[in-house]
C-alpha cells in the first residue's frame, strides 16, 4: 500500500500539469509578454501612413519633415508640398503651441520654405491658386479639361480641394495629384480616352 502512494502522487501531479497547460493554451490563464506576438497596427497609425503622407515630397527632405513632426508632435497629414511656389504648407490648426509656430514658420527645408497657413489665408488665395492652375491647363502635356474649386466648411478640419479633370492620365498631371498649393489640395481625375478629333477639329476651324 505504501508503495502505491508515490505513484498516486506522481499521477496527480501529471494530471494537474496537463490541466494547467490546457488552460494556459486556451487563454484562461494569462500568457504574459512574449516576443512572438505582433504589435497592433492601431498603436501608431501615423507611422503606418508615413509613406502615403509624404509620397509627394522630394525624397531628400522627407527625413527632416519626419524629424520635425516627431519633435513637435505634428500629424504628417497637415504638411503639404507646393513645388510651384517652392513652399511646404503647414496647416495652422495642427500647430500645438506658439513655440512650435515660431520655430517652423519660414524655416528652410532643402530648397523649400515652410509656410504656416490658416483658413483665412487659404480662402484669400483662391484666385491666385486658380490662376496658377489655369496657366498649367494651357500646357498640352497636362491634358487638363476642367478646374473645379470646392470648400467643405462643415468638415473638421475644414477642407479646401481643387478637382482637376484631365482628358487622360499623364506623367505630368500625376505629379499634381495630392499636391497642395496655398492650402488647396489638388485631386486629379483622368477621363479617358482622349477625344481623337480634338486636334483636327481645332485646326480645321
Amino acid at each position: 500500500m505504501k508503495n502505491r502512494i508515490p505513484l498516486v502522487i506522481a499521477a496527480a501531479m501529471i494530471i494537474v500539469a496537463i490541466l494547467f497547460v490546457y488552460l494556459w493554451i486556451s487563454g484562461i490563464f494569462p500568457k504574459g509578454m512574449t516576443t512572438t506576438e505582433k504589435p497592433s497596427g492601431n498603436i501608431t497609425p501615423e507611422l503606418n501612413n508615413t509613406n502615403t503622407s509624404l509620397k509627394n515630397f522630394p525624397p531628400e527632405i522627407r527625413g527632416e519633415i519626419q524629424t520635425l513632426a516627431g519633435k513637435y508632435s505634428l500629424a504628417l497629414n497637415i504638411w503639404g508640398f507646393d513645388p510651384i511656389n517652392n513652399e511646404i504648407n503647414l496647416y495652422a490648426y495642427g500647430i500645438p503651441n506658439e513655440s512650435a509656430f515660431s520655430d517652423l514658420h519660414g524655416r528652410q527645408i532643402g530648397n523649400y520654405t515652410v509656410h504656416i497657413i490658416n483658413y483665412t489665408e487659404i480662402l484669400n488665395a483662391r484666385d491666385e491658386v486658380y490662376n496658377q492652375l489655369f496657366q498649367i491647363q494651357k500646357k498640352q502635356e497636362y491634358q487638363i479639361a476642367h478646374i473645379s474649386m470646392m470648400k467643405d466648411i462643415f468638415s473638421d478640419p475644414k477642407e479646401y480641394t481643387v478637382e482637376l479633370w484631365a482628358y487622360n492620365s499623364t506623367p505630368e498631371n500625376k505629379k499634381l495629384d495630392n499636391m497642395v498649393i496655398k492650402g488647396w489640395k489638388i485631386q486629379v481625375y483622368p477621363m479617358s480616352p482622349i477625344p481623337s478629333d480634338t486636334g483636327s477639329t481645332s485646326k480645321s476651324r
